[in-house]
């Protein structure tokens, strides 16, 4: 027999594995219900693009992309969409 065991009661398994008690949840879950894709990419650009700050704090952070419509990728033989996320060390007085 194993020293260590998980023993799990069956019952509420699930709103215990997340984290929700009598009084309430215990961890914030967030829920994305914006209309369009366009709108959930830019939602999620800008989300991205702070973490991105936070995880290269001190750096210059900056997005940068093509902003290609779907009708021009789809038409254009070798037309490509892109976002690139770009951290730098800031110029003299700068940041």
């Amino acid at each position: 027999m194993s020293e260590h065991q998980l023993i799990t009661p069956r019952r509420n398994f699930l709103i215990r594995a997340l984290g929700f008690t009598a009084a309430g949840a215990t961890m914030p879950i967030p829920v994305i219900t914006l209309a369009d894709a366009k709108a959930r990419i830019e939602h999620h650009k800008a989300e991205l693009m702070r973490a991105w700050s936070d995880y290269y704090a001190g750096a210059k952070c900056t997005v940068q992309g093509n902003h290609l419509e779907p009708d021009v990728i789809r038409e254009q033989p070798r037309a490509g969409a892109c976002l690139v996320f770009y951290a730098s060390k800031p110029r003299g007085g700068e940041g």
